[in-house]
C-alpha cells in the first residue's frame, strides 16, 4: 500500500504542556515557568480518563466545554464535521481505554460535530512515540500504511481527526494520508486537545490556544507549526 502524504494539514489545539520539563537545570527554581506542573497533570488527566485538575467534569468534557463557550476554531467544528479520533500505536483490545475517541465522544456532546466514526484502525503495531527517540519515531508514511480504513455510507465532505495530545504530528498527518487514499475529495483538519512545547522558555501555560500546519519534512517526519 503506497503511503501518499498531503502537502499539509492545518490543526488546533487547547491546550500545552512541556515533556520532561523536570531535566531542565534552570536556576534559581523561581525562574521556571509557572504552571509547569499543572500542565503536566493535565496530561496524565487526558491519556487516563480522569477529572480536571482542581475541577468537577472530566477532563474530555472540559475541553469540550471551553471551545464552546469560547468558540474556539469556529472553523474547525461545524454541525457538518465527521470526528474521527486517531489509534493508538497498538493493535486495539476490549476494554482498552482509548482518549481520542473518549475525547472526540465529548466534542459531540457539546454539538461540536455532525457525529463520531471510528472508521480508522490500527492494522500492524508501531513503536511507541513518546518512550522513543526522535529518530526511531515512527515516521508519517509508516503511520499511514499501517492504519486501515473502514468504508462510510457516503463520501464525507468534512474529517476532523481527532487526538488527545500532538508532538510534531507524524500521527496525525498519517492518518489523514490514510482517509485521503480513500476520500481524496474530503476536507481534512485535526485537532488535539494539548499539544507539547519543546522549548520551555516559550510555555505561556496550560490554556495556550493554538492553530497550525503539520507538513512532512524532506527527510520523511512531519513538522509542526507552531
Amino acid at each position: 500500500m503506497s503511503s501518499q502524504l498531503p502537502e499539509s494539514i492545518r490543526f488546533a489545539s487547547l491546550l500545552s504542556y512541556v515533556p520532561k520539563y523536570r531535566w531542565y537545570n534552570i536556576e534559581p527554581a523561581d525562574a521556571l515557568p509557572a504552571n509547569l506542573n499543572m500542565a503536566y497533570e493535565y496530561m496524565i488527566s487526558l491519556k487516563q480518563g480522569l477529572i480536571q485538575p482542581g475541577g468537577l467534569l472530566y477532563i474530555y468534557d472540559s475541553v469540550a466545554k471551553w471551545c464552546t463557550d469560547s468558540d474556539l476554531f469556529r472553523d474547525f467544528f461545524s454541525s457538518e464535521t465527521i470526528l474521527v479520533p486517531v489509534p493508538g500505536s497498538s493493535l486495539t483490545k476490549p476494554d482498552t481505554l482509548w482518549a481520542p475517541k473518549l475525547l472526540s465522544d465529548a466534542l459531540l456532546r457539546h454539538e461540536l460535530g455532525s457525529s463520531v466514526c471510528t472508521c480508522l484502525s490500527r492494522c500492524i503495531p508501531v513503536q511507541k512515540s513518546a518512550i522513543s527517540k526522535p529518530q526511531d519515531r515512527p515516521t508519517p508514511a509508516k503511520h499511514c500504511e499501517t492504519m486501515e480504513i473502514a468504508s462510510m455510507v457516503t463520501e464525507p465532505t468534512d474529517i476532523l481527526l481527532i487526538d488527545d495530545v500532538v508532538t510534531r504530528g507524524a500521527t496525525l498527518l498519517g492518518a489523514a494520508g490514510r482517509i485521503s487514499q480513500r476520500y481524496p475529495n474530503t476536507n481534512i483538519k485535526a485537532f488535539a486537545a494539548m499539544r507539547t512545547v519543546s522549548d520551555i522558555h516559550e510555555f505561556k501555560g496550560v490554556l495556550d490556544p493554538q492553530m497550525g500546519t503539520i507538513s512532512p519534512t524532506t527527510n520523511g517526519y512531519s513538522k509542526r507549526l507552531p
